[in-house]
């Protein structure tokens, strides 16, 4: 069992967050958006469709005939190719 740290808000009072941690979100977004228009059609749609339309992978693939495995994959390589540029 591991051991949960507790800290107060003036435990925290002396840290302070640099500016190379934040990420400007608009540009981020602009780069994915950019990123998805270059991706083949078909793993562009695959992406959207779980991402956007919060249709799991199970039942996309029980609606399309599609393998479980094979919209997994493509999900998850669209998914990291996208994490890349963040």
């Amino acid at each position: 069992m591991r051991k949960k740290l507790k800290y107060t808000f003036t435990d925290l009072e002396g840290i302070q967050i640099s500016d190379t941690n934040e990420v400007n979100y608009v540009e981020a977004y602009e780069k994915i958006q950019e990123a998805l228009k270059q991706i083949f059609w078909y793993d562009r749609t695959v992406y959207e469709i779980i991402e956007r339309q919060g249709i799991s992978i199970s039942e996309l693939s029980r609606k399309t005939d599609i393998s479980y495995y094979s919209l997994y994959n493509t999900y998850c390589k669209v998914k990291s190719k996208l994490k890349e540029l963040i």
